[in-house]
C-alpha cells in the first residue's frame, strides 16, 4: 500500500528548511565565588561577528541573531594586572610548592601559573614578586585575566594542567534562545580571590 503503482522506489528526497527567526546568546562571567565580573570583552564570531561588555553583575547578551547560525563566543580582559595579587598570594602558593597546604580548586592552581609552564614553581613566584613591586607592570605570558566555561569538569582537579581548559564555547546548531552561557573568569596570579571584579 506504500507503493500502489508497483513503482519499487523506496526512498524520496527530503527537503530542506531554513531556520527563520532570531534569538540571543546570553549569560554571566563571574569569578570562583559567584561574583560578576565586569568589562569583561565578550566577543561572537561566525554567522555575525560582534562584541559587548559584560556589566555591573557580569551580564552578557547578544540579541537578534539568525537561528541556523553557527558561532562561537569567546572572552578576554588584559587590564591592571596588579589587581588582587600579594605578598599573601606568594605566600599561599610556596606552602602549595613545599606541600605545607595544597591549592584547594584547580582555578587556584591555573592562577598561580603565571608564566604559562603548566606547572607552579618558583619561577612564578619569582614573576608574582617582580610585578608586586612594580619591575614588570604586567605578565609576559599570559592576560590578566584568564576565561572558562562553568560547565567545564576537569579530568583531574588535583591536577588541572592535564586538561586541555577550553577559553570559548562554540554553538553549532542555534534554534533557541541560549540565557545560560556562563564562564568564569580567573585573575592570574591571584590564589586568595581578593582581585576586584570590576578592577
Amino acid at each position: 500500500w506504500l507503493d500502489p503503482e508497483n513503482t519499487e522506489v523506496l526512498t524520496f528526497d527530503g527537503v530542506e528548511h531554513e531556520v527563520s527567526g532570531s534569538g540571543i546568546i546570553a549569560g554571566y562571567v563571574t569569578n570562583e565565588n559567584g561574583i560578576g565580573i565586569k568589562n569583561a570583552e565578550i566577543h561572537l564570531t561566525g554567522a555575525r561577528d560582534t562584541m559587548v561588555m559584560t556589566d555591573e553583575e557580569g551580564y552578557y547578551e547578544f540579541s537578534n541573531l539568525p537561528f541556523g547560525g553557527i558561532y562561537e563566543v569567546s572572552l578576554s580582559k588584559d587590564v591592571n594586572a596588579r589587581n588582587g595579587v600579594s605578598t599573601f598570594d606568594l605566600v599561599k602558593i610556596t606552602q602549595h610548592i613545599i606541600g605545607a597546604s595544597e591549592l584547594d580548586s584547580p582555578y587556584k592552581m591555573l592562577a598561580a601559573d603565571v608564566n604559562n609552564s603548566g606547572t607552579i614553581s618558583t619561577l612564578d613566584l619569582i614573576m608574582i614578586r617582580r610585578l608586586i613591586l612594580s619591575i614588570d607592570l604586567e605578565f609576559a605570558n599570559v592576560p590578566s585575566w584568564i576565561f572558562l566555561p562553568w560547565t567545564f569538569e576537569f579530568d583531574d582537579p588535583t591536577n588541572p594542567f592535564n586538561s586541555t581548559v577550553p577559553n570559548s564555547v562554540q554553538v553549532t546548531s542555534f534554534s533557541e534562545d541560549i540565557i545560560d552561557l556562563d564562564f568564569m573568569g580567573i585573575k592570574m596570579g591571584d590564589v586568595n580571590i581578593s582581585a576586584s571584579p570590576s578592577g
